[in-house]
């Protein structure tokens, strides 16, 4: 929740840049997500997890959408690749469950952070570079 209420108050700080809305999408999505999880922590475990798996799915998706629409600049590949990563991991929770249930969330949540912390720090870098 606190890292979806981040992306959304950068999407905000960044107007200019072109992919505001998908940025903003991204960060909404993981709030929801984020307040979901905070707030209604025992609705079901099976449920959080497909949740989280449609999350993934859906942010890839964006990250992919978004690394194709930046591609003449440096670091979109690290977009993409976090998109894959992300809609890979997606597709992981749901053909295992129910048994994913019990470790996909640290593991894989973890592993999407990492992926998608590293394509906006090398898309910022890459950024920086240009100027």
């Amino acid at each position: 929740m606190i890292g979806g209420i981040a992306q959304v108050v950068h999407a905000f700080s960044t107007r200019s840049w072109s992919e505001f809305l998908l940025d903003l999408l991204v960060g909404l999505l993981y709030a929801l997500v984020g307040a979901w999880l905070a707030f209604f922590p025992l609705t079901g475990i099976l449920t959080l997890t497909v949740l989280l798996a449609i999350t993934f799915v859906l942010q890839g998706g964006a990250q992919i959408g978004m690394s194709f629409r930046m591609r003449p600049h440096s670091g979109w590949f690290w977009m993409l690749l976090a998109g894959i990563i992300a809609i890979l991991a997606g597709a992981m929770i749901v053909a295992g469950l129910p048994s994913t249930a019990t470790w996909a969330v640290g593991i894989l949540v973890g592993v999407n952070l990492l992926t998608s912390g590293w394509a906006y720090l090398i898309l910022a870098l890459g950024a920086k570079e240009s100027n």
